[in-house]
């Protein structure tokens, strides 16, 4: 069925689960790289700056006005980076233990560790994983918003990814609100969004609106729970105001709580699930007109009568 012309569907009851909370202020990343700068520490006494790169996006220079050009980033020196038709490139330099990654955001010792990726325009981040948020001893959190979109690509392999979000600590979580976000990694028994949260702590995917595509020939999006990757943590994906989430390569997990996918309870419409060729419905969601299914996939709708 491709093309359909779909109107309003509702759907059999799904899994009601919380809306993402995010780290409080004082969780801002202790070092935040973007390509192989650290932009969370400037000579400007709150941290924040302009920044704009003459090398593809490697390497950052900063500045207090806003840039005259319409490619650059801005960090406000707390936890919230924006990035305005900004072209992002990590490369490896062996003097720079951080270096490598597109976007590497880490807390600091003992902390948790959250940050807030604003887009504007068209924006593209790669690396050994495009964007990576890392808590060694606490939560960490990822939330994705504005009026623009993002792709982003790991180029290594097995553990490295488009989106890694990563709390050794506790709870790993990533929020995509009303924006469209690709994050893949097609290397072998690699995956496009790594969400890895402690033994029993919960990893979760929020996406309120938009659409996300993961894709990864291990899996579009993996959860991992403990250092051994066996945890009994919950893996959850919510979905609300009519988002779409495209998992190319499915949904896998190594725990031992099952997948709970549905939509979030405080929302009037929910949103589609693909799991590799599988799609579903939940919640009440109004399907786009161009909506295409493609060959060997198949969208299942419970509806109500």
């Amino acid at each position: 069925m491709e093309g359909a012309e779909l109107d309003k569907v509702c759907v059999g009851a799904a899994p009601m689960l919380p809306v993402t909370v995010l780290a409080a202020e004082n969780d801002r990343p202790y070092s935040l790289y973007v390509g192989n700068t650290n932009i969370a520490s400037t000579i400007y006494p709150d941290n924040a700056a302009y920044w704009t790169s003459s090398d593809g996006g490697t390497n950052w220079t900063s500045q207090l006005e806003k840039p005259t050009g319409d490619s650059y980033i801005h960090y406000n020196g707390q936890d919230t980076l924006t990035l305005h038709n900004a072209n992002i490139q990590g490369q490896y330099d062996s003097s720079n233990r951080y270096s490598g990654y597109g976007i590497y955001a880490v807390g600091a010792p003992g902390s948790a560790v959250s940050l807030t990726i604003q887009l504007e325009g068209t924006n593209t981040v790669s690396g050994w994983s495009g964007i990576f948020v890392h808590a060694d001893d606490g939560a960490a959190s990822l939330s994705i918003s504005g009026t623009g979109s993002l792709a982003t690509e790991g180029t290594g392999d097995i553990s490295f990814s488009g989106i890694v979000v990563q709390g050794n600590g506790g709870k790993a979580e990533l929020t995509i609100n009303n924006v469209d976000v690709t994050a893949t990694n097609t290397s072998d028994y690699a995956q496009g969004i790594l969400l890895q949260s402690a033994d029993s702590s919960p990893a979760t995917l929020t996406v309120n609106g938009g659409e996300l595509t993961a894709s990864g020939q291990r899996a579009g999006i993996k959860y991992v729970f403990g250092s051994s990757g066996t945890g009994g943590g919950t893996p959850t994906v919510t979905v609300s105001n009519n988002a779409i989430v495209r998992a190319n390569g499915g949904i896998s997990d190594d725990s031992s709580t099952d997948i709970q996918i549905g939509a979030d309870s405080n929302e009037s419409n929910g949103g589609i699930v693909w799991n590799g060729k599988d799609g579903t419905v939940y919640g009440d969601v109004t399907l786009q007109e161009d909506l295409k299914i493609g060959e060997g996939e198949s969208l299942t709708l419970e509806i109500i009568m």
